[in-house]
Order: C-alpha cells, then sequence, then structure tokens
C-alpha cells in the first residue's frame, strides 16, 4: 500500500474519504488504516476526544511503563539489600510484599502475586505482631484468587485503615453483602476522598441500583486524580462509560473508552466493552477487531474475562453469518 501524506487540506481529507470508501478496504480497520498514515492516528485522537466531555480528559501525560516498572525494580532491590542486612526482620519483607504487589498493576503478571504472598508470609513468621502491612498484602492476594471469605478473615488482624477498607469493599461487595460494603465504602470516602475510594463507593452504588448517584462518584473521582494513579483513572473512566452505555448515551460512552485507550493502550476492560458498544451499534467488524486485540494482549495471562472473549467473537460471527 503507498503511504499517503498528511498535510492536513481540504484535498487530503477528501481524498482519505476517498480510500475509506473504498470496497476493497471493508474489512480494513479504520484505526490501522491511519496508524499507516502519518499524523493519522493523532488526527483519530484529536477527533475522539472531541467527543469528551472536557471534564474527563486526562490532564497528563501518558505513563511510560518501562520507567514505572524500572522504578519498581529499584524499589525492589532496596528491600532486597535491606532484607540481606536485617534477615530475620519482618518490616522490610512487608514493604517488599508490597512492592510486589505494585508489581502486578504495572505489568498484569498475575505471577507477582505468589512472590508477594511468600514475602508477606516469611515476613509475619518473623514478626507477628504489629505487621499490619504484610496481612494486607495477604489479604490483598485473596482477594485475588476470589477468596474473599478469607481476605475479610485476614482483616481481623488489621482493622480500620484506608488499604483494610478498600479490601473490606471489595469483598462485602463480592460476596453479596451490599449493606457491609456500602459502610465499608462510606468510611473510606470519609477518610481518604481520592480517585481510588470514590470508585469504589460508585460501585456499591451500581450495586443498589444507584446508577445517578455513581456517575457523581465517579465525577468527582476523575476531578480528584493523581498522575500516579493511571490505573485506576482508566478504571474510573471505563466504569464511567459502562453506566453511560447502559443510559444509551453511546457516543459519550464511546468517547469515554477511547480516552481510555489513548491513556493506556490495549487496556482490556475498556476493549471489552468498545467490543459490546460497537455489538449494539451493528458494527461487527469493529466488534470483532477489539475482540482480538483483547486476546492478543490476554496471551501472556489469561484472565477471568477470556470465556467473555470466546462468548462475544462466537456472537459476532453468528451475526456475520
Amino acid at each position: 500500500m503507498k503511504l499517503i501524506n498528511y498535510d492536513g487540506s481540504a484535498a487530503w481529507q477528501n481524498r482519505l474519504r476517498a480510500v475509506l470508501s473504498s470496497p476493497r478496504l471493508v474489512a480494513l480497520s479504520v484505526v490501522g488504516l491511519l496508524i499507516l498514515i502519518p499524523g493519522g492516528l493523532h488526527l483519530w485522537q484529536q477527533q475522539s476526544r472531541a467527543q469528551l466531555d472536557p471534564l474527563y480528559r486526562y490532564q497528563f501525560s501518558r505513563p511510560d511503563p518501562g520507567k514505572v516498572t524500572q522504578g519498581l525494580e529499584r524499589e525492589m532491590a532496596f528491600y532486597q539489600t535491606r532484607i540481606l542486612s536485617d534477615p530475620k526482620g519482618g518490616l522490610n519483607r512487608a514493604a517488599l510484599a508490597r512492592t510486589y504487589l505494585k508489581m502486578v498493576r504495572a505489568t498484569g503478571e498475575s505471577s507477582w502475586y505468589l512472590l508477594a504472598e511468600q514475602t508477606a508470609q516469611q515476613s509475619l513468621a518473623n514478626l507477628s505482631f504489629s505487621n499490619s502491612e504484610a496481612v494486607l498484602v495477604l489479604a490483598r492476594v485473596a482477594t485475588a484468587r476470589h477468596d474473599f471469605a478469607e481476605a475479610l478473615r485476614l482483616l481481623k488482624q488489621a482493622p480500620g485503615s484506608p488499604d483494610a477498607l478498600s479490601v473490606a469493599t471489595t469483598a462485602h461487595l463480592a460476596l453479596g453483602d451490599i449493606a457491609a460494603a456500602d459502610v465499608a465504602a462510606e468510611q473510606l470516602v470519609k477518610q481518604t476522598p481520592s480517585l481510588g475510594a470514590l470508585t469504589q463507593r460508585a460501585l456499591v452504588k451500581v450495586a443498589q441500583g444507584q446508577d445517578g448517584a455513581a456517575i457523581q462518584d465517579l465525577q468527582q473521582a476523575i476531578a480528584v486524580e493523581e498522575p500516579e494513579e493511571t490505573r485506576s483513572s482508566v478504571w474510573a473512566r471505563t466504569l464511567l462509560g459502562r453506566l453511560y452505555f447502559k443510559r444509551g448515551q453511546l457516543p459519550q460512552a464511546q468517547a469515554l473508552y477511547r480516552e481510555t485507550l489513548r491513556i493506556l493502550p490495549q487496556y482490556p476492560p475498556a476493549l471489552l466493552n468498545l467490543a459490546e458498544l460497537e455489538v449494539r451499534q451493528g458494527n461487527y467488524r469493529a466488534a470483532e477487531r477489539y475482540y482480538s486485540q483483547f486476546a492478543l494482549t490476554s496471551q501472556k495471562s489469561p484472565t477471568v474475562h477470556d470465556h467473555v472473549v470466546m462468548r462475544g467473537m462466537a456472537r459476532v460471527k453468528e451475526l456475520l453469518g
């Protein structure tokens, strides 16, 4: 394919429209085509952002995944060095276990959970009292395994902190105890009205059928986001997009999902939601591409969403005949 040099002129835009309307390119992704055209991807991003409510735009620079993991590697090396000088201590191991959990969020690789769990267990073996950080790491790991009862049992050893309230909200919500989740979420927001806390309370509001209150919480969450909270930022926007989708406000939902992918390309929940949105709009080829992108991103680390993708792909194939 011959590349078209983008100069921003009306003539170029007419030429692009002619190319995109060609029957030979029906099955070709518009986004993929624009990537081949210098400046085209930037143009697509600009058009997508133009549809987005300015309040939902991410105001910080996109994170460099390499720099994030390098910083965490330095943090791990720091605590590993301190452990060598104090092998029978517990606090440094607890801090190292917490860093391993950060690596899960940074890389999406679940293997870090095992290291976090083993390190936290050794920390508690060395220091069985006043070691709430190690307990909370184990509670987080239990939550990741969907062992919510165990997470709540562990929290009895380290109650009251924002981390404990966050885990408690998730665990109670997963177990269907909406009332307990509501109490924990309210306490969490009262202690720290942060992006993460407000997003968790929004999830509780959704479970209570209070979508309007959930939207307000997510709007407030995005308003107080910080640059180091990238994962929480994209999660909040994805949830907000989902609520707009439920209300039939598809352009706003689509703009939020695309903003999420601009912040964190290949973010799995955004890909899944965009695929569903495209199916609802009858754009089955576009939906198929988003499902395929998700499948590529999950090859290294299978997730609970994989069965959703397979069902979605099957439905798209059926709709395409």
